[in-house]
């Protein structure tokens, strides 16, 4: 019987089902499940795309939005695309305050807007509404249980020649 996964932490569930359809040959959701733990550098799923505000950390003043001139920039800013692994999304579910969340740009989304405004942050987020994170985390996570129900729970030989066990 397959265990239910629902209240452990999708980094468990995703290296578990990695092995498993490794295992299997399914390395199309081998790469899926690495993309979800490690982060995505190239094409990012559709359930991946939120809305949110740009915002700049001032040491004198905390969080505040990003001001950019190019209003269509700002716009498609705000169209955030969550790259981050999972992991670092359910820690911003867990850290989240007043239904919004903090989602950290990349050193690499940091460096463009940075170069496309008049202000310098060194810190950047999105501020992004929470139940927004929580339908990407549930989105991974039914995806993740549609796939190991598929392929089936993870085989690996018992030290006896005679046996074998399904973890």
């Amino acid at each position: 019987m397959p265990s239910d996964h629902s209240s452990d932490s999708l980094v468990q569930v995703l290296s578990d089902l990695a092995l498993a359809a490794d295992a299997a040959g399914y390395m199309d959701v081998v790469d899926w499940a690495r993309s979800e733990l490690g982060g995505y550098k190239d094409e990012v799923p559709a359930y991946r795309h939120v809305k949110g505000v740009p915002m700049g950390f001032n040491p004198m003043r905390g969080w505040i939005p990003v001001y950019l001139e190019d209003r269509d920039l700002l716009k498609r800013i705000g169209g955030h695309t969550l790259r981050q692994s999972i992991g670092n999304i359910e820690q911003a579910i867990a850290n989240s305050r007043n239904g919004k969340a903090y989602v950290h740009y990349t050193a690499e989304q940091i460096a463009f807007i940075n170069a496309s405004g008049s202000m310098r942050y060194a810190q950047m987020a999105s501020n992004i509404d929470l139940e927004a994170l929580r339908s990407v985390r549930e989105s991974v996570r039914s995806l993740a249980a549609s796939w190991q129900e598929k392929i089936g729970p993870l085989r690996v030989p018992v030290t006896s020649a005679d046996h074998s066990a399904t973890v």
